[in-house]
C-alpha cells in the first residue's frame, strides 16, 4: 500500500500551477525565473507526490495528458534550475553624496582600543607639538614666513590634525583610517633636521615618522600653499 502524501493536494496544486505558468511542460525547456528556495520546495512536493499515485486522480485530466510523465518532467526541470541557476544581477549600491568620514582621531578611546592605542597617539601628539615649538623658537630665523593650521575639528579632512610648512621644513600630523597617528615631514636646506627627528623618536621607533616629499620641491610647494590658504593661517615669525 502506498504511503500517504505528507503535503496537501492544495499545496501541490499551487506549485504545479506555478510550474505550468512558467511554461514547464513535458516538451518545453526549464524555466529560468524560480528562486532556489522555490526549487527546493518544488522538489520536496514532487517527491512526496510520487510516493502516492492515488493523488494523481485528483488532478487527472481527459485526453492524452500523462500526469506521471508530467511529474517526472517537472522534477528534472526543477533539478536543472537548482543546478544551473540564472545569475542574479548585482544589487544596486547607493552612495550618499553627503556622507563624510568622521575625524579618525576622535574614534580612539580606552574602551574601543584596549591595546593602548590612545596612549600611543597621545605620546606622538605631544612630541609633535613640542617639536613644532622648538622649531619656531630655536631653528628658524626671525621674519621667516610660515603656514600653520589646526585641523583637529575641521570636517573637510578626516585624517589631518595639524600642518606646519615653510620653505625650509614641512611637519604634518595625521591620523590614518585605522586611527593611528603618524608624522609626515620634508625639508630643504635645514641643518638641524637630525635633531628635529630625534625629538619625535617615539614615532620613528614605531615606523610612524614618514618622509613625504613635497612636489615639485618644498619651496615651490610652500609658495602654492601661501597663495591658496586663507591669510589668517599665514604667519611671520
Amino acid at each position: 500500500m502506498s504511503a500517504k502524501p505528507s503535503l496537501s493536494n492544495t499545496a501541490l496544486l499551487t506549485v504545479l500551477l506555478k510550474l505550468k505558468s512558467a511554461n514547464c511542460s513535458c516538451h518545453s525547456p526549464a524555466p529560468h525565473s524560480l528562486p532556489k528556495s522555490d526549487c527546493n520546495r518544488i522538489l520536496l512536493l514532487l517527491s512526496n507526490e510520487q510516493r502516492d499515485w492515488r493523488t494523481a486522480n485528483t488532478f487527472h485530466k481527459p485526453g492524452n495528458f500523462n500526469y506521471r510523465a508530467f511529474l517526472c518532467t517537472c522534477k528534472s526541470q526543477t533539478m536543472e534550475l537548482l543546478n544551473n541557476p540564472k545569475p542574479q544581477p548585482e544589487p544596486e549600491v547607493r552612495i550618499d553624496p553627503n556622507h563624510r568620514i568622521s575625524k579618525r582621531w576622535r574614534k580612539v578611546s580606552d574602551l574601543s582600543h584596549p591595546n593602548k592605542l590612545k596612549a600611543q597617539n597621545t605620546t606622538i601628539e605631544i612630541q609633535y607639538y613640542n617639536t613644532i615649538k622648538k622649531i619656531k623658537r630655536d631653528y628658524l630665523q626671525p621674519g621667516i614666513l610660515y603656514f600653520e593650521r589646526d585641523y583637529r575639528d575641521d570636517p573637510t579632512d578626516p585624517f589631518l590634525l595639524h600642518s606646519f610648512i615653510c620653505d625650509q621644513i614641512s611637519f604634518v600630523l595625521t591620523c590614518d583610517f585605522h586611527c593611528v597617528m603618524q608624522i609626515e615631514y620634508d625639508f630643504a636646506v635645514f641643518p638641524p633636521i637630525e635633531d628635529v627627528l630625534l625629538r619625535v623618536g617615539y614615532a620613528k621607533e614605531l615606523g610612524l615618522l614618514i618622509y613625504k616629499s613635497r612636489l615639485p620641491n618644498l619651496a615651490n610647494f610652500f609658495e602654492g600653499v601661501t597663495s591658496y590658504q586663507a591669510p589668517q593661517f599665514i604667519h611671520t615669525l
